[in-house]
């Protein structure tokens, strides 16, 4: 609409739902208009009509009050909460109140389309009561008779940019329609003796209701059918990201090919070294599943690899490109080829083969096919990445769990576990190092995400830590304020770590420790169990925090235990397994040796979870000072 249509002409996913709302909304008005004759009762069906079968949050039909010069409603339907009772529009086009989709559609007789009430300036006078209703975006059409503007109709949505050039058409439809409605009720009121004229514009109704319906459902036919094939690619996108094996998701993709396209076969053909091979396959005969066909016996495929475009045959025996000898080997009589591209190159073909009697395929089965063929391809390049990503992230964090065989005054045992198979590379980390003879430094820590850049930040982390600690005589708190500076400078503001770091003296047991929002660790020597809560906010979430440090001792016999979230957070159904069973847990190995304790607290939450795959890693570390 000259400028004014924002932002609305962009297609947005549910657009298809939608415009078929919209035909629902129009051909229901239609018969409504047929039916009622008496023109408040009209009005209100089509609010509630626009508000029910469109979706649209309110709908108002307004006329100018003569006296006032305003703007008044005569019917509404839908949730205003007393906005219109108290909405102020003009006709007046030098004042703000004028200027609005209303007050430009009362004035100048045209649709006005305001796709982004927040940012829209036009929008002021009115953007904050409707932003508190949920309105985001208006459109107002004008409601004609004979020739002139008598009325609007307004509809409000509940997201920006709803209305695009196909919806505002159908709702320009509406109100002409409604116009033409309008303009016979008022006719019928007027001129009860003009009865012929009357049963004329009836007629003509019925006749257009007639013309739109036959048009609607024709279109409706059409959506179906893009329907059908946008809910086939959602199952593809489905198997694609259901697992990372790509045999397993092209094994059950050519079988959504094939039933979408409603063919007899689907396969994909890759191209290696001067001959094509069929390396997945729906619908052919056996015999031919293994045949490897040279360059020259496939010219199709050919000629799709040279201009990586999409190619179609609707019936072989009449096109002088196909292989005529290969054509009849396996039957086909039909078929559309789209092209497999990977970084820039074409390197196989996915195919759409009919046998028997051809069939035509229609341009939006060539358009699904290309969609198909292009969405495989990424899947096939993001299958490689990450597998590629995966062993250098898994092999970096080999690295990092790696820990000493022995350090002289301690005894220590650890274990990690991985939430699933494919994210076996995590956060979650565990260190021990001699700071100097006596002291040991012990890390436990946690870091945001998965993959490689996890492993790399878990590796920046410990490597601070020891630089730090080793040789300068600075105090745990201090070293995390230094690595908490070198976290928050290399991540974004996402990214954060939760870390324990402490430095133990093993002559004396002292345990100098400051936990930087880590899990509560936890000394065992008895009945009772002494917790390490956190001593300051996690690494990375603000440039200058304030690390805390504590001290306590560890006894002779005493245990220390500490442990990632994905311990307590392991669950059977919706139930966590907690800090309660954990420390129970402990207890009940007051005097066992840190072995012994790794191994009791994993088969404890094994019972738990029942064997379930967990939903986060899990690092154990539990130490005790060597016994003489």
């Amino acid at each position: 609409m000259e400028g004014e249509r924002e932002s609305g002409q962009a297609h947005r996913d549910g657009g298809i739902g939608r415009v078929n709302r919209l035909y629902a909304v129009l051909s229901n008005v239609n018969e409504a208009m047929v039916r009622i004759h008496e023109p408040q009762r009209l009005y209100e069906a089509a609010c509630r009509i626009a508000v029910e079968e469109g979706n649209f949050i309110l709908a108002w039909i307004g006329f100018v009050d003569p006296d006032s010069g305003r703007v008044r409603w005569v019917a509404k339907y839908g949730r205003d909460d007393g906005y219109l009772d108290t909405v102020d529009i003009s006709l007046d086009e030098n004042v703000p109140q004028g200027r609005g989709p209303t007050g430009v559609a009362l004035r100048e007789g045209r649709a006005f389309i305001n796709n982004d009430t927040e940012n829209n300036l036009i929008m002021l006078p009115w953007r904050d009561e409707q932003l508190r209703r949920g309105y985001r975006s208006t459109a107002s059409f004008p409601l004609k008779t004979d020739g002139r503007t008598i009325g609007v109709i307004t509809l409000y949505a509940g997201e920006p940019d709803y209305f695009d050039e196909e919806e505002v058409r159908l709702l320009e439809c509406l109100a002409d329609d409604f116009s033409f409605a309008i303009e016979a009720a008022e006719v019928a009121q007027r001129r009860s003796e003009a009865e012929e004229a009357l049963r004329r514009s009836h007629d003509e109704l019925e006749a257009r209701v007639a013309q739109r319906t036959a048009s609607l459902q024709a279109l409706l036919e059409e959506r179906g059918r893009q329907a059908r094939y946008a809910d086939a690619l959602d199952r593809i996108n489905a198997s694609i990201h259901s697992t990372l094996d790509f045999d397993e998701i092209m094994r059950r993709v050519v079988v959504d090919i094939a039933r979408a396209l409603e063919v007899d076969a689907a396969v994909v053909q890759v191209h290696r070294e001067g001959h094509w091979e069929f390396a997945y396959e729906h619908g052919l005969p056996e015999e031919l599943r293994s045949l490897r066909l040279a360059d020259s016996e496939v010219p199709l495929s050919m000629e799709v690899l040279r201009t990586r475009a999409p190619l179609v045959v609707n019936d072989v025996a009449h096109d002088d490109r196909v292989n005529p000898v290969v054509m009849e080997q396996f039957g086909i009589t039909a078929l559309v080829i789209a092209p497999l591209v990977m970084r820039g190159e074409v390197f196989g073909v996915v195919i759409a083969d009919r046998f028997g009697e051809p069939v035509s395929f229609a341009p939006e089965q060539v358009e699904f096919l290309q969609k198909a063929a292009t969405t495989l391809a990424l899947a096939l390049e993001n299958a490689r990445l990450y597998g590629t990503e995966h062993r250098i992230a898994q092999t970096l964090q080999e690295a990092l769990l790696t820990m000493p065989e022995r350090l002289s005054g301690i005894d220590f045992a650890h274990a990690y576990r991985s939430a699933t198979e494919y994210e076996s590379v995590g956060g979650d980390f565990y260190d021990i190092f001699e700071i100097e003879p006596g002291r040991v430094g012990i890390v436990v820590g946690d870091i945001s995400g998965k993959g490689l850049q996890a492993a790399v930040l878990t590796s920046r982390v410990k490597n601070v830590i020891h630089a730090y600690a080793v040789g300068d005589g600075k105090g745990p708190a201090e070293i995390m304020t230094l690595a908490n500076t070198a976290f928050y400078k290399s991540t974004t503001p996402e990214q954060f770590a939760t870390v324990f770091f402490g430095m133990l003296d093993v002559c004396d047991g002292r345990l100098v420790y400051s936990n930087a929002g880590h899990t509560t660790g936890a000394i065992v020597g008895g009945a009772a169990i002494s917790q390490l809560r956190s001593t300051g906010t996690v690494l990375g979430a603000v440039a200058r925090p304030t690390f805390a440090e504590k001290i306590v001792h560890l006894g002779k016999r005493d245990v220390l235990f500490l442990y990632t979230d994905g311990l307590t957070e392991a669950r059977c159904g919706l139930e966590q397994f907690g800090e309660e069973r954990l420390f129970d847990t402990l207890v009940s190995v007051q005097s066992a040796d840190p072995t012994t304790v790794v191994s009791r607290v994993t088969d404890r939450v094994d019972d738990f979870t029942g064997g379930d795959r967990r939903r986060d890693d899990v690092a154990l570390l539990a130490l005790r000072l060597a016994r003489d």
